[in-house]
């Protein structure tokens, strides 16, 4: 029971584990490859994949970044719209009424 329940716990750190593993095979693999076609050394192969990755991301943001903002913006209306809507409709029944009883900070 004790094992089980340390593997419970300890599934996060497994799976960040695991999840690190990959992206280092990943990695290796992406460096390798640019080395190869380039003729470069691996330093240098890391830091065109680091700044080529950095470009994407950047660009990325610029082009999609007023978009983002306005869906965040819109969000921050429709969320607090959506929650009241939803003791609305909960307080129809008679279970939603029993359930909203016993919590009682619902209103917030």
């Amino acid at each position: 029971m004790l094992v089980l329940t340390l593997a419970w716990l300890g599934r996060v750190i497994l799976l960040l584990l695991f999840a690190s593993i990959v992206l280092a095979v990943l990695l290796t693999a992406i460096l390798d490859w640019i080395k190869a076609r380039f003729n470069l050394k691996q330093r240098a192969a890391f830091a065109l994949f680091a700044i080529t990755v950095s470009t994407v991301v950047v660009v990325t943001l610029w082009v999609s970044g007023p978009s983002i903002v306005e869906q965040f913006a819109s969000l921050q209306t429709d969320l607090p719209r959506a929650g009241q809507q939803l003791v609305v409709r909960v307080q129809e029944h008679n279970w939603g009424r029993w359930l909203l009883a016993q919590w009682s900070g619902y209103s917030q």
